[in-house]
């Protein structure tokens, strides 16, 4: 099964993926890119204060020959006691070289084999994939375990259910993995020999280097998002124009190249668009300069307007002569004349969901 966010854009090869799951035969494959530095703060949002960072994440890799990673733990930087980072000697036994990184990003695709997705369906206490259960599987991979006879299961149906055997522990993963003359013969097929003989759950993870992978979970990334996509060559075909044929630039009106305009909107005179990315139906008074900013769909901007770096939702009215700098004004709002806004949220609290 495929477990990909919906937020997630790249260009990734999704074969490159796959291929990693099956060349390894592995329980759970995971999607990683090396994060970007950290910019400034996303329109209407506070500046951190010197020190403050996002809570990092360590993640023990073992590099393999084909550029695919052997996944070994994973510890939240707020999980860790007294800052220190313990790992199992028995680990460092079995893996005497391992990269501990603190600069990946997880993009949240993975490829998971069906007996997790069984696992998932009887044991409903792991909310998260990503907080609970992924680390759960990352640390059973390390684990002993009595293997079960193939068929054995087939023959109590009872005991992957669990709801009445009492000699089957339910919460088990073991329980539930697929053992049978089959995946043994695919198993041969595969560079699987990483895995113990008593424990066949492996996590990979492929990362990704090649080009850009941003999750818009956020609304700086959503900025980053929206700049990525009006680049033509991440999109467009080199020849295709990024101002859609259906809207109404004024002969003395300028949008550079490295803006975007939707179907049907329209800029009056005078008016210039730099580095922006503007949705459709739009409409642009004269005199405006828009700079490094978002208007999504049916938004207004009066005469003599001056906006940057900010991110204006749908159907929101910016009257005449406002000046919004690194701001953030939402859905249906109204800025009235002669505003002058510098890093201010105009949103209902209850519209501003973020998702890390």
């Amino acid at each position: 099964m495929l477990i990909i966010s919906c937020d997630v854009i790249t260009q990734l090869p999704l074969h490159r993926l796959v291929d990693a799951h099956r060349l390894y035969d592995s329980s759970v494959t995971m999607l990683l890119s090396p994060s970007r530095p950290a910019g400034e703060a996303g329109p209407g949002m506070k500046v951190k204060k010197k020190g403050q960072h996002d809570q990092r994440e360590f993640i023990g890799l073992c590099p393999t020959e084909q550029c695919y990673h052997r996944v070994l733990f994973l510890f939240n930087e707020a999980d860790l006691e007294e800052d220190s980072l313990t790992v199992r000697q028995s680990l460092l036994c079995d893996f005497p070289r391992i990269q501990v990184r603190d600069e990946l990003k997880d993009a949240h695709v993975y490829i998971v084999k069906r007996w997790i997705v069984d696992y998932i369906a009887h044991n409903t206490s792991r909310s998260s994939f990503r907080s609970e259960l992924l680390p759960y599987i990352v640390q059973k991979q390390f684990d002993r375990h009595h293997k079960v006879e193939p068929g054995s299961l087939e023959k109590s149906p009872e005991s992957v259910v669990g709801v009445h055997d009492t000699n089957l522990n339910v919460k088990d993963i073991f329980t539930f993995i697929k053992q049978d003359e089959e995946t043994n013969i695919i198993r041969d097929l595969t560079l699987s020999s990483h895995t113990r003989a008593d424990n066949p759950i492996s996590c990979f993870a492929f990362i990704y280097e090649d080009g850009p992978l941003v999750n818009a979970n956020n609304i700086a990334s959503y900025v980053e998002a929206n700049r990525l996509v009006s680049k033509a060559e991440y999109v467009f075909p080199s020849e295709q124009s990024l101002i859609h044929p259906s809207s109404k630039l004024h002969e003395k009106s300028q949008a550079g190249s490295d803006s975007m305009i939707g179907e049907r909107t329209s800029v009056d005179e005078q008016s210039i668009i730099k580095r922006s990315v503007i949705g459709k139906d739009c409409q642009i008074g004269s005199s405006v300069r828009i700079s490094n900013c978002i208007l999504m769909d049916r938004v207004k901007v009066g005469n003599g307007c001056n906006l940057q770096g900010s991110v204006i939702a749908d159907r929101a009215i910016i009257e005449e002569k406002c000046e919004i700098a690194d701001s953030l004004i939402g859905s249906n709002k109204v800025v009235t004349s002669s505003s002058k806004l510098n890093r201010e949220s105009i949103v209902e609290s209850s519209t501003m969901m973020e998702f890390d």
